[in-house]
């Protein structure tokens, strides 16, 4: 598809929130935001790599496995933009929770968002089954462990509720702004 100055593509965009709660004590970060996304760029290759490679680069599976397309995001052959560079920007944000102090408490519960963009949006459930392993592996200089205890989407609907007993995320569509489903 290619776009000009009178033309629109639309693009989805996806915002998950998940509550977590820690199951120790110790130091996160000041910043959440790179430690949570580098523990997640771990985590997603763990749960995603078919392969066990180091490298993605000469992968069969390219942007089909879920690593490798939220973090070595191709430009499509035939994209208008881009053309001189070798990935595209990575098409998620993590919405960190707000701590100003880097230490956890055990039991204690933060809330984080992430907004996936575009033909990520198919991996959520892989980005889901990263945040648990990263969870299990631990946050942070001191590892401390966490659990995911809900998953929520933009009209507060809850898709995940470890008390309720649901095992899994559900495969999810895009949000309008409008919170309804495309």
């Amino acid at each position: 598809m290619t776009t000009s100055a009178h033309s629109a593509v639309a693009i989805g965009v996806q915002r998950v929130g998940f509550e977590t709660v820690f199951l120790g004590t110790g130091r996160v970060s000041r910043n959440w935001g790179p430690t949570l996304r580098g523990g997640f760029g771990l985590a997603l290759r763990k749960v995603s790599c078919a392969l066990g490679r180091d490298k993605c680069e000469d992968c069969l599976l390219g942007d089909s496995c879920a690593y490798g397309y939220a973090f070595e995001t191709p430009i499509p052959a035939h994209a208008p933009v881009m053309r001189k560079y070798t990935q595209a920007p990575h098409p998620f944000v993590f919405e960190p929770h707000a701590a100003e102090d880097p230490r956890v408490n055990s039991g204690e519960r933060a809330s984080h968002a992430l907004v996936v963009v575009g033909e990520a949006i198919r991996y959520l459930p892989h980005f889901f089954l990263a945040l648990e392993e990263l969870g299990r592996a631990g946050l942070g200089r001191d590892r401390v462990p966490y659990r995911v205890e809900s998953v929520w989407v933009p009209d507060g609907q809850a898709i995940y509720r470890r008390q309720e007993g649901q095992g899994a995320c559900q495969l999810l569509r895009p949000w309008r702004r409008s919170g309804q489903r495309q």
